[in-house]
């Protein structure tokens, strides 16, 4: 991702393929990884929104999902901001995580 009016490296969002993944047989996972000094911004948000778009419509995807750890607030609230729910708690990868999901309408 670039910032808009600067051109400066702001981080990525994207679809990631997450085989491993223990709950279900919907793998595609949305991300997004910034530098500190663009946190706060909605940047995230408008990645993952992006992605999921891209996603279900040139894709065809039905459910799009997003893991994180139980305490990491600001990629949870980016979660519910990009449409994804809350769908449950499992133990991934040795951490307890949560997982958020959006199914294409």
């Amino acid at each position: 991702m670039e910032h808009g009016a600067t051109g400066a490296f702001v981080g990525f969002a994207g679809l990631l393929r997450q085989e491993d993944r223990p709950e279900g047989e919907h793998e595609t996972e949305v991300g997004w990884r910034l530098d500190r000094s663009f946190w706060g911004q909605g940047l995230a948000t408008e990645g993952a929104r992006a992605s999921q778009r891209h996603g279900f419509e040139a894709l065809e995807l039905e459910r799009i999902i997003s893991i994180t750890v139980p305490e990491n607030a600001a990629s949870r609230r980016v979660m519910e901001k990009a449409g994804l729910t809350f769908r449950g708690e499992t133990s991934w990868r040795g951490y307890g995580v949560v997982w958020y999901a959006a199914d294409r309408e």
